[in-house]
């Protein structure tokens, strides 16, 4: 599989929009820990009054429960004792709202703060790469084939700007239509390392040709 290009400036690209990526996400990520982590702490003050607040209330209660004892009158000392252990109940079910508010809001902001960003950058730059892939493994089939070299030289003159194909012939669409090899090659070259694609591995040698050779 071919995930990056060969030594070049398309794979410094690569490599450098890779990094540049991560660097993303992970700011991001740390800026959502950051933003959780402080808002977090702003419930800390509701939950710490919700839980003085419910220790007062079981202290009121168990008065209420003493003060009902009380032969002839319990019923009217135990009777603002429960009142005002009612009004502190309302106190502890505020802050637990708050509290619970807090938190949610707390982790909102931060599933925010890391989809928003990486949905903006990512699929764009995963779309690049597969498609790289993906164009690479189809590139490497050609030169399997043997039918890579026409077969880019025809994608350059169909996108290379016109500035790069005169460098290689005067006129390169002409060359390509009478078969000029070397021309052809020099396209299909020019085309190959715009997109960073896999080159053809040189054919070996075999032992009984570099004899007849010699």
């Amino acid at each position: 599989m071919y995930l990056y290009a060969p030594p070049s400036a398309k794979l410094a690209r690569q490599i450098a929009l890779d990094v540049l990526v991560v660097a993303w996400c992970t700011g991001w990520w740390l800026l959502a820990r950051v933003t959780d982590g402080l808002i977090r702490s702003l419930a800390d003050y509701p939950r710490s009054s919700a839980d003085t607040a419910r220790e007062m209330q079981l202290r009121l209660r168990e008065a209420a429960d003493a003060a009902g004892q009380v032969p002839v009158a319990g019923s009217s000392l135990r009777s603002p004792l429960d009142s005002m252990a009612g009004t502190v109940g309302g106190l502890v079910a505020g802050s637990d709202e708050l509290t619970g508010r807090l938190e949610s809001l707390a982790t909102g902001a931060g599933v925010a703060l890391v989809a928003l960003p990486l949905l903006m950058v990512v699929p764009g730059w995963l779309w690049h790469r597969v498609r790289f892939v993906l164009d690479s493994r189809a590139v490497a089939g050609l030169i399997a084939a043997g039918t890579d070299t026409e077969m880019l030289a025809l994608r350059a003159l169909a996108r290379q700007p016109l500035r790069r194909l005169v460098t290689v012939s005067a006129d390169p669409s002409g060359a390509w239509r009478d078969g000029d090899p070397a021309v052809i090659a020099q396209l299909a070259e020019l085309e190959r390392r715009q997109c960073g694609w896999p080159r053809p591995k040189p054919a070996a040698t075999s032992p009984d040709a570099a004899i007849g050779d010699n």
